[in-house]
């Protein structure tokens, strides 16, 4: 009975260090997954960086609906100047701008895990390529350096968002060797930015219940889509943002602002419900009736007034004329929000006068 005993004592400790090993490993495994960088990290060591892409891209260009993997070799130089090389698989992604673009289409680039892995970086291997819409290069570029700014000033209200990294692009088409040199940002991996933050990314998003929304997040987002005069979203659609779930709360995160007021893109037209005759023209889309009910949000936004115009004046890739317009137009928003000095009363159209007339 005592060897019994004895024995089970043993298969005992023996469980219990095997599970405290498998736990240990488990948590080292997703601490270096967290703290290693990834190919988005090695990518963006300065603002704009230049990169090659080689593979069929006439394909990717005359054939917008397609859904086949184009294989690629991407190229670019790390932050030692030494030569990166990775293969990758470009598919082309998105509504609009898949069918219309004049030019590659957005792109989605996955690349194989273990080859990043080998290269010592974590395996987040899917990033998202916005790419030029026009064929005329000058306006597709400035209208491509906006998107980008609103993605960098989101940044600057909450580190909830999504991060992006300028490039150069030099296609190279690899039957006829033809190149082509364009310009676009990455968008992280989605799973890096769970993991950044210990989110789960919440898959189904049918049927969500809204009452478990992060109220403030909800509100952040809602504000600044107002801000940049962004109407192309939608809560019940689950339309350009992506949700992500935290201890039981759902987090809000925007993307694809091309739509704005903000970007202005010459393609951009209001959607008919909001009643609105351009993208310029503000529309409030947010769940709450009172602006006291944002007061909290709209310190954050104040605070953050000087460094977002500061990011825009600052930007060398847009022209001065766009410069001077973009930083206009979120001006404006704070003349709405009557945080002038003088205490004048607010404008006719304003987001006070909005949420007093629902």
């Amino acid at each position: 009975m005592k060897n019994i005993k004895t024995n089970i004592l043993k298969i005992f400790r023996t469980w219990l260090l095997i599970g405290l090993c498998v736990v240990f490993c488990s948590a080292l495994f997703a601490s270096d997954s967290i703290g290693t960088s990834s190919i988005f990290d090695l990518i963006g060591h300065k603002e704009m960086v230049t990169v090659t892409l080689e593979g069929d891209i006439n394909h990717l260009r005359e054939n917008k609906r397609s859904k086949k993997e184009v294989k690629a070799i991407l190229t670019f130089e790390d932050e030692n100047g030494s030569e990166r090389v990775f293969k990758t698989d470009l598919t082309i992604r998105g509504k609009y701008r898949r069918m219309f673009s004049e030019g590659v289409p957005p792109l989605r680039l996955d690349f194989k895990k273990k080859d990043l892995e080998e290269a010592g970086l974590a395996k987040y291997d899917d990033l998202k390529m916005v790419t030029m819409f026009h064929e005329d290069k000058d306006e597709a570029f400035q209208t491509l350096i906006k998107e980008y700014l609103a993605y960098k000033l989101y940044n600057q209200i909450t580190n909830l968002s999504y991060r992006v990294q300028l490039i150069e692009v030099k296609y190279i088409d690899s039957n006829t060797n033809k190149t082509a040199k364009e310009y676009g940002f990455l968008i992280e991996d989605g799973a890096q930015f769970a993991d950044r933050h210990q989110l789960i990314k919440i898959e189904d998003v049918q049927n969500i219940d809204q009452t478990k929304y992060d109220r403030k997040q909800l509100e952040t987002l809602a504000v600044f889509q107002y801000m940049i005069g962004n109407g192309d979203w939608n809560l019940d659609m689950v339309k350009n943002i992506k949700l992500y779930e935290k201890d039981g709360d759902i987090i809000p995160v925007p993307y694809d602002f091309d739509f704005s007021g903000l970007v202005d893109a010459s393609y951009a037209v209001p959607n008919n419900i909001h009643n609105i005759s351009n993208v310029k023209e503000r529309v409030y889309l947010g769940g709450v009736n009172n602006i006291d009910d944002l007061s909290d949000v709209l310190e954050i936004f104040k605070s953050k007034k000087d460094d977002m115009i500061q990011i825009l004046e600052d930007c060398k890739f847009l022209s001065k004329e766009n410069r001077k317009v973009a930083s206009e137009y979120i001006l404006s928003f704070y003349e709405d929000m009557s945080f002038r000095e003088n205490n004048s009363a607010p404008m006719k159209d304003t987001l006070r006068t909005i949420l007093s007339g629902r």
